[in-house]
């Protein structure tokens, strides 16, 4: 089932076209990723969808539904999470209260919030943190933190922006054990992330943006292999250890 899709996007800063003519599709239960250079759009895309930027052309459906330019609080309410590059949780809260404001998003009591919160937390081994304050979060604390928030508003599609960053290759194989976990709860991932091993081995398909365009998708194995690819991003170094 097609679960979001992008036609045509694109946005423009002043005389920078930033994202340019993108199409893609999403379906339900896949892990789809978004890879490309510094600067290449990636996050603006996610800013479009999440509707942090407005669309200077193009269109966005989520499940057959137009959510073009609609506000952020309007698209998480009809289950689109995401996580930013940098984790920022709230400092001087609690874990536990960090992750009850997401709940709230969705639950319609306290009491709902609350069940919420206590599983999304096991599910993002933080329960023995409830009660520590974000700033007292090592890294990988910090990261699964901000991926519990967002599980908390209860979303069908979760977009994550660089969940790996920081992370010590232990942590990354653990973030990704993680990722798979949550796929099999039946939440769609839509991810961005440079750790390319993770990523190439997390996804059922990829696309590749470069300079605002998208210039290739598919799975992992036609990505490692298209020369177009490897010329703009992987490097020739990806290319010889892969054939």
């Amino acid at each position: 089932m097609l679960l979001l899709e992008l036609t045509k996007l694109s946005r423009s800063f002043g005389g920078l076209q930033a994202v340019k003519e993108v199409d893609l599709q999403i379906n339900q239960d896949e892990i789809f990723g978004l890879i490309g250079p510094n600067g290449s759009g990636k996050t603006t895309i996610f800013n479009l969808i999440s509707g942090a930027l407005q669309l200077t052309g193009g269109s966005i459906k989520f499940k057959e539904e137009e959510i073009t330019n609609l506000k952020p609080h309007q698209i998480c309410k009809r289950g689109i999470g995401r996580t930013f590059q940098i984790a920022r949780p709230f400092a001087d809260v609690s874990v536990y209260r960090n992750v009850m404001i997401g709940a709230l998003n969705h639950a319609s009591n306290v009491s709902e919030a609350a069940h919420i919160t206590d599983e999304v937390l096991s599910v993002a081994n933080l329960f023995n943190k409830k009660d520590v304050n974000g700033k007292n979060l090592t890294i990988p604390e910090r990261r699964r933190l901000e991926l519990a928030r967002s599980l908390a508003t209860k979303p069908q599609l979760l977009m994550l922006d660089e969940p790996m960053a920081g992370l010590n290759p232990t942590e990354i194989e653990e973030m990704s054990e993680l990722l798979r976990h949550i796929r099999k709860m039946g939440i769609t991932i839509f991810i961005i992330e440079h750790v390319l091993q993770a990523i190439m081995s997390l996804s059922d398909r990829i696309a590749v943006l470069n300079y605002g365009e998208k210039i290739a998708e598919g799975t992992p194995e036609e990505i490692g292999a298209n020369h177009k690819v490897v010329e703009a991003y992987l490097g020739e170094e990806y290319f010889i250890a892969g054939s």
